[in-house]
């Protein structure tokens, strides 16, 4: 739910339920990354961004051609994890 959550859609009563092709692309988002990030190595993420349909994307003022209108994009934050870190991690588990 935390991937498809929009305060946007929310208060604008948008739907941002991705189609079910889609969603296999957030599952791999989350089975490949997401999951590794907080099982493997014990850290907690919170995830700020995850699916935007069009509407919502272009809402609030995303890029035309944004991964997360496709689901194949996640933001998230990590304290006490640099960011070099966190992407070091990502290649490692997902090659």
């Amino acid at each position: 739910k935390k991937l498809t959550y929009s305060e946007m859609a929310s208060r604008k009563g948008i739907s941002n339920t991705p189609s079910a092709d889609l969603i296999e692309n957030g599952e791999w988002l989350l089975n490949k990354i997401i999951l590794p990030l907080q099982y493997k190595i014990g850290i907690d993420l919170t995830i700020t961004s995850g699916y935007r349909n069009e509407q919502i994307n272009k809402l609030i003022g995303g890029s035309k051609t944004s991964d997360h209108c496709k689901f194949q994009a996640i933001d998230f934050t990590i304290l006490g994890y640099s960011i070099n870190a966190v992407c070091d991690f990502i290649i490692k588990e997902t090659d």
